[in-house]
């Protein structure tokens, strides 16, 4: 079973609230999440993305000259002007 990677007490919260435990044996992922309400289904893909997708961002280098760093809401309405620039 895949566990969210963030441990904060909301977190672990929201998966308890979320996710059947044991999960049920036959039933994907997609089946599950198709299950859900919109509310429900949405807290449930940000808790799998954070997990999957971003495990690395605690030991982020920020000091890293080789990385390009952006707040979204400075490139929120400029994402091309923004990538321009990089690139």
């Amino acid at each position: 079973m895949v566990t969210p990677l963030e441990e904060t007490p909301e977190v672990q919260r929201a998966w308890r609230e979320l996710v059947p435990a044991p999960w049920p044996e036959g039933l994907s992922y997609q089946q599950f999440l198709s299950s859900l309400n919109e509310s429900d289904g949405l807290m449930l893909e940000l808790l799998f993305v954070s997990h999957a997708a971003m495990p690395d961002t605690t030991q982020w280098d920020y000091k890293n000259p080789d990385f390009v760093e952006f707040r979204m809401e400075d490139i929120a309405n400029r994402e091309e002007a923004i990538l321009r620039s990089v690139f």
